[in-house]
């Protein structure tokens, strides 16, 4: 079986698969959005991680914001990859792989909001 044909029937089979990976892609597209309609033009460095019993605790340049996002493209792809190897072996933990997705991609927003919101 080729790969493009294993590809198609990992997301042709199962329609919530690819609304899993859409969702996930959207949320990730979605981030992104909010970072660039926030940027601060200043040079000055934001706070990029608060902690609840020392406040702030590592300050950077607001181009740092960008790495949430971008994990979040690594992890959807990464996890597309390994549901694929795993399609064959175990059909369970290859779509629970890909049905983690827009969870991971929330979870991942709320951290960019707090940022955001933070530095307002």
């Amino acid at each position: 079986m080729s790969i493009n044909s294993r590809l198609k029937s990992l997301f042709s089979r199962n329609k919530a698969v690819s609304a899993a990976v859409f969702c996930g892609l959207a949320i990730n597209l979605t981030d992104w959005i909010i970072i660039a309609k926030n940027e601060v033009s200043a040079n000055i460095p934001i706070p990029l991680h608060y902690n609840a019993y020392y406040g702030v605790d590592y300050l950077g340049d607001y181009k740092k914001i960008f790495v949430i996002p971008a994990v979040g493209l690594i992890i959807i792809f990464a996890n597309i990859i390994l549901s694929f190897l795993l399609a064959k072996k175990c059909k369970f933990a290859s779509q629970l792989l890909i049905f983690i997705i827009p969870f991971i991609q929330i979870l991942l927003m709320v951290a960019t909001i707090s940022i955001v919101l933070f530095n307002l």
